[in-house]
């Protein structure tokens, strides 16, 4: 299929960017993301109106569009050639790594539900009040096993994306507390900043060992203090506690990073990846 004229300096970025793909997978990229953008919906039916304006008609460019989605061998003419996406998950870090400004970069991991069907595991850069996937596994929804694995995998394949000497701070939410996936952070020379239960028991380097929220004694308070924490297993970390006016409770979060190195406001960047899954849930 031909791309429209404007479609074109889109498709080139693709090319450079994402240069394992196949010439029919570009051209199918680059009509779904240059129309999601003119339309400011990523819904099939927006897309397609999009196209028409163009000069595209309908019904030759929906099954073109419905079959670049689909496994080879679900498609009219069955073929072997499907779209491998964790195959493009490093090069979409790049591609975001390209236009970046600054030595620090923050991802957060969480998951999201589509109703009952599907839960999506989902890495994401933070930026500017949204969240921009890069990694992804979908899961079924209802159906018992562990995620740990496949986040983990998922940091493993975007580790070769970012350059050395960046700092890039993880933002793992409460339900995500793991050892394993602590490790798997650390293991791209990369920093955990793992939210846990206000309860959790810390001990500073000098002083008693008891809850963490104790370590603050009211709204607008915070503390960063080296020590060591105790859940299922002790070890050495830095404890953030911080009580944002207007909250019932303060947060609690555990990093790698030295006290002097914290950055007190990365853990509330976290939020902006709700903004995110609204925005491709909802807003298509």
């Amino acid at each position: 299929m031909l791309l429209p004229t404007a479609f074109y300096p889109l498709h080139d970025q693709i090319q450079r960017h994402l240069p394992h793909l196949r010439p029919a997978q570009m051209v199918g990229l680059a009509l779904w993301v240059g129309a999601t953008v003119m339309a400011r919906s990523g819904c099939q039916n927006a897309v397609l109106g999009a196209l028409l304006s163009l000069g595209l008609g309908w019904h030759t460019t929906r099954p073109y569009l419905r079959e670049w989605l689909c496994d080879g061998s679900d498609r009219a003419a069955p073929c072997g050639v499907q779209l491998e996406v964790e195959a493009c998950f490093a090069p979409l870090l790049r591609w975001v790594l390209a236009w970046w400004e600054g030595s620090e970069l923050t991802l957060a991991v969480d998951p999201t539900a589509k109703g009952g069907a599907l839960v999506a595991l989902v890495v994401s850069v933070v930026y500017r009040g949204l969240a921009i996937p890069v990694a992804w596994r979908l899961k079924t929804g209802g159906q018992p096993g562990p995620w740990m694995p496949d986040l983990c995998a998922l940091l493993d394949r975007l580790g070769p994306a970012v350059p050395e000497g960046m700092t890039v701070r993880v933002l793992c939410d409460r339900g995500l507390q793991s050892p394993d996936l602590w490790a798997a952070i650390r293991r791209q020379g990369w920093h955990p900043y793992m939210r846990y239960d206000r309860n959790m028991t810390f001990q500073a380097s000098t002083g008693p060992r008891g809850p963490a929220w104790r370590f603050v004694a009211r709204e607008g308070q915070y503390t960063v203090t080296a020590g060591k924490a105790f859940r299922d297993r002790k070890w050495s970390c830095t404890l953030i506690v911080l009580w944002v006016p207007g909250q019932e409770a303060p947060w609690v979060v555990l990093t790698d990073e030295a006290p002097d190195d914290v950055d007190l406001g990365a853990y509330g960047m976290r939020v902006w990846i709700e903004q995110g899954f609204r925005t491709l849930k909802r807003m298509g």
